[in-house]
């Protein structure tokens, strides 16, 4: 399709049929068109286009013509089809649907506000243990996206309808660790980490879904896991840099005591086991026991021995201590290890 010199019509290639409209047809056209005229606010000014050595062409001429025309229409308010085309949106053409009345009423931000009352989902992708159930409460807390849910079950007896939710919403970044301690007046604290370039550690009330302290600085890339020693004094934090560093915080003071190069070895758990002066990290071919040396706040790593309790080449994938200070550990292979100090004793 093009112009013919005196821009009296336009005419289409007659091998393919002859269409004729006139000029004044094709500016009404234009004109009403909501679209041509935002695309016209977009470009802004099309006296630019003419900046150059050569004299304007006579379709820059139309069509100023038609964008001067078209904003008076539109400051009219001008709809098509029920939908209003803005034409003061620097970001392109743009519409808001089925807008009725008067267009400036439209322009500004709604009154009204947006509360969330339900997610769906669960952050399951590359971590553990990402739920945990508060018995006391019986609710259970788990991440989804970058907050934190603590869902009521409810009783038994009650429709779904009757169930809630709460939302921690400090967090920036995925979710990708929690960890959960009772104090001693029955308050549930949280500590949860995030996947970020510079990543936050945030230990917060479940009674009131705010922060209490924020730690950050030393890890890099995300936070794998996190876990309170038995006295939650303590909270010790794994990384996802390459050498899954450790980092042991007396996080009531929002103090880092310890830190080192754990190993490039994809660790699966890391837990406080049966005093503050004991953490154990475990993953792919291998089990570190961390032990407080006397005196020092510094941890110094050993080395978990199966001997030929178990194939040297499984995994160990989950850790924990039971009731009679004894600690266990489940395997790749489906045993379960006991352990005395860090020999493996027997294997279920």
């Amino acid at each position: 399709i093009f112009f013919d010199p005196n821009f009296s019509q336009v005419t289409e290639d007659a091998d393919k049929g002859t269409v004729m409209i006139t000029r004044d047809s094709f500016i009404s056209f234009a004109l009403d068109s909501a679209e041509i005229n935002s695309w016209f606010a977009y470009f802004g000014d099309l006296d630019d286009i003419s900046s150059g050595k050569h004299e304007p062409f006579e379709t820059e001429k139309l069509a100023l013509s038609i964008h001067s025309e078209g904003r008076k229409r539109h400051e009219d308010h001008v709809f098509s089809g029920g939908i209003l085309y803005s034409l003061e949106n620097d970001s392109g053409p743009s519409a808001d649907c089925c807008i009725r009345g008067n267009a400036d009423d439209h322009m500004a931000a709604p009154a009204v506000k947006l509360s969330l009352d339900w997610t769906h989902g669960f952050n399951s992708r590359g971590a553990k243990q990402n739920a945990l159930f508060v018995g006391s409460e019986g609710a259970v807390i788990y991440p989804v996206g970058t907050m934190c849910v603590k869902s009521s079950r409810g009783n038994r007896k009650e429709s779904c309808s009757a169930r809630s939710q709460l939302f921690f919403c400090d967090h920036t970044a995925y979710v990708s660790c929690l960890a959960l301690f009772e104090t001693d007046v029955s308050e549930h604290i949280m500590a949860t980490g995030e996947r970020a370039e510079f990543p936050t550690i945030r230990v917060w009330s479940i009674n009131e879904m705010e922060t209490l302290v924020l730690l950050r600085g030393f890890h890099k890339v995300g936070v794998s896991h996190v876990d309170f020693s038995p006295s939650g004094k303590h909270l010790v934090s794994v990384g996802m840099d390459k050498y899954h560093s450790i980092a042991v915080y007396e996080w009531g003071k929002q103090s880092l005591i310890f830190s080192s190069c754990s190993t490039r070895q994809s660790i699966h758990d890391c837990r406080f086991l049966l005093s503050d002066e004991l953490f154990v990290t475990c993953g792919n071919l291998h089990t570190h026991f961390w032990a407080q040396s006397t005196g020092s706040l510094k941890y110094c790593r050993a080395r978990g021995i199966l001997g030929d309790r178990m194939s040297r080449n499984c995994s160990i994938n989950c850790l924990a201590s039971l009731s009679n200070q004894v600690i266990v550990s489940g395997t790749s292979t489906g045993h379960i290890c006991e352990w005395e100090g860090r020999n493996c004793s027997r294997s279920i």
